[in-house]
């Protein structure tokens, strides 16, 4: 039996239904064909697993559906890995670019 790939085992770790946002570098690719919804659940997952409190109502509603979220840091950058800060930023510019 072979083992597991590192990305394998470390996403069955990190919760959420985008974890690969915590985990590895995403690329333009991994993001096309995404919704603007979908690329918002999957930035905000990111400060989600860092428990952050959010202060969009949408937001807020959402992650507490998630029987893994427990918010209670009101910010969570100190907590953020390089990248997952890479990242968050790949997909804000990716939202702008369906906002247009």
């Amino acid at each position: 039996i072979k083992p597991a790939p590192p990305a394998a085992i470390a996403s069955t770790s990190v919760p959420g239904s985008y974890p690969e946002a915590s985990i590895r570098l995403l690329s333009k690719a991994d993001l096309a064909g995404k919704t603007k919804n979908e690329l918002q659940i999957m930035r905000n997952e990111i400060f989600a697993r860092h428990s952050y409190v959010f202060g969009s109502k949408k937001m807020d509603s959402y992650f507490r559906g998630q029987p893994w979220y427990t918010p209670s840091q009101k910010n969570v950058n100190g907590f953020l890995s390089e990248t997952e800060k890479a990242n968050i930023i790949l997909i804000k510019q990716r939202e702008k670019q369906l906002k247009k």
